[in-house]
Formats: structure tokens, C-alpha cells, sequence
């Protein structure tokens, strides 16, 4: 690919994974379990709330640079980061809804007693 750039995607030690590389070796069952290990280990890594390797699980998703598997078990943790991600925001949404709700209810009740 003239012009491209290949993207570090790993790199531990001694031992780093380009885009190109991955995709040279997407066939090569010893590579497949490494990139599968990473991404084990990238997943562990966000599940703890690492959400600065997030651009790299999205990274995994290539169907093209990387196997199927990998690419769809990646594709899989990235959509369930986006629906939790959703729900948090709805949660926060409502909390604040009900905080605004409380406001006027308090309001309104002090207004009441107020023309007793």
C-alpha cells in the first residue's frame, strides 16, 4: 500500500504488531493466538476501566487486516463498550431529570404552604 501507514496495534518488550504485519500473517495460527492473547489481555485491561485502549480494540475490528475471529469477538466487546456507555449516559440523563423534577415539586410545595 503506497502511501499507507501501518499502525503499531502491539507492542510489549521486544515485540511489536503493525496493521501490515497482521495482515501478512492473518492466516498463521501461532500470530492468531497471539492476537487473540492481546486481545484477551486488551479486554481485561477495559473491563478495569482502561479507557485508553479502547482506539486499539476498535483497531482489532479489521476484517481485512485481521481473521474473522478475532475481528468479530472484537467487534462484539466494542458494540457491548457502546451500549453500556449508552445506558450510563441514559442513567446520568434520568438522574438529572429527577433532580429537576425534585426542584419543582419543592418549589411548588414551598409556593402552597406559602399561600396557606
Amino acid at each position: 500500500m503506497k502511501g499507507s501507514r501501518s499502525k503499531r496495534l502491539f507492542h510489549e518488550g521486544n515485540v511489536s504488531i503493525t496493521t501490515q504485519q497482521a495482515m501478512m500473517f492473518s492466516d498463521a495460527p501461532q500470530e492468531t493466538d497471539e492476537i487473540l492473547t492481546h486481545l484477551a489481555d486488551l479486554c481485561e485491561k477495559i473491563s478495569m476501566g482502561s479507557s485508553r485502549d479502547e482506539e486499539e480494540l476498535f483497531e482489532l475490528t479489521n476484517k481485512e487486516a485481521y481473521p474473522e475471529t478475532v475481528a468479530r469477538i472484537a467487534e462484539s466487546f466494542g458494540m457491548m463498550l457502546i451500549k453500556l456507555a449508552a445506558r450510563e449516559l441514559h442513567a446520568i440523563q434520568m438522574m438529572e431529570n429527577l433532580k429537576n423534577i425534585e426542584t419543582l415539586i419543592s418549589t411548588s410545595a414551598i409556593r402552597a404552604s406559602g399561600q396557606k
